[in-house]
């Protein structure tokens, strides 16, 4: 009863999972830098670099000091994520393999798409060394906003962010900011409110992202907000989700499985600040 090629349905099903991520697209991959023997153990190891070159004056007939390059390295857990639905032979006979197939896959593709993420949201926030405290749970306003941008000092240009990911419950008061929504300044973007693809707009250049997942949990939930840079956050995945159907003859239900193993890791916490209530 078999009505998925699993060599043809999954890349299939990855490009669809790829479409519904938001926080993971900021995130550098690096699934083919890992050996395929290190997805047989329990972590992999993604590379870390620290910045060390200091230039100085060099004096007539003097010379500079060479600092050592830390290349180090940290690891990640690797976690196994996966995703089931079944159908019924009748429905099968009813709808028909093509309609079956879209569902199962759309149905697939959201769930896993949903649990990398929050594992990647999970990850950035419990990583991220700076930090800045709103005054409420659920409100933010300017002032926070720009709070949290001088943590990154001097560096502050447009291009280097991935964006700002927002719970949905902030998202009026981003519209309600003059920097965002004001039509008499040079650094707001026409056409912000307008979500498309999860962007709602532009804050000072950046890309303002909207996701309500893993960002507002705990016993008391509170928004919380990431500033992320390119180059923050990482992740791997083995190339490919498994993908297997099984028919029950006693049942008439084939049960239809995908799964995929995945790590995530903060590369650089110089580059990702985590606005929120609670701070610790």
């Amino acid at each position: 009863m078999a009505i998925f090629v699993p060599e043809v349905a999954a890349p299939y099903l990855m490009k669809e999972i790829d479409k519904r991520l938001v926080l993971s697209n900021a995130a550098l991959d690096i699934s083919a830098d890992v050996p395929e023997i290190e997805w047989k153990g329990s972590k992999i190891t993604f590379p870390v670099y620290s910045r060390v070159a200091v230039a100085d004056e060099v004096a007539a007939k003097g010379g500079v000091t060479a600092t050592e390059i830390d290349g180090t390295s940290a690891t990640a857990d690797i976690k196994h994520f996966a995703a089931a639905v079944k159908y019924h032979k009748d429905s099968l006979r009813q709808s028909g393999g093509p309609i079956l197939q879209n569902m199962a896959i759309t149905d697939l593709a959201d769930a896993i798409a949903l649990k990398l993420d929050a594992d990647l949201m999970a990850t950035a926030i419990a990583g991220a060394t700076l930090k800045a405290a709103c005054a409420e749970a659920d409100v933010i306003n300017p002032a926070e906003l720009e709070a949290a941008f001088a943590l990154f000092g001097d560096r502050q240009n447009a291009d280097e962010f991935a964006g700002i990911y927002i719970n949905s419950k902030l998202f009026p008061f981003i519209l309600g900011m003059e920097g965002f929504s004001a039509t008499g300044l040079t650094y707001t973007t026409p056409g912000n409110g307008i979500v498309k693809g999860q962007c709602v707009g532009f804050y000072r250049g950046v890309p303002v992202m909207l996701t309500d997942n893993a960002n507002r949990t705990g016993s008391t939930p509170e928004c919380k907000t990431l500033i992320v840079k390119k180059g923050a956050l990482a992740k791997a995945r083995k190339a490919e989700p498994e993908f297997s159907e099984e028919y029950h003859a006693t049942t008439f239900y084939t049960d239809v499985v995908a799964d995929v193993y995945a790590a995530h890791k903060v590369l650089d916490d110089s580059k990702i600040v985590l606005l929120a209530k609670t701070i610790t």
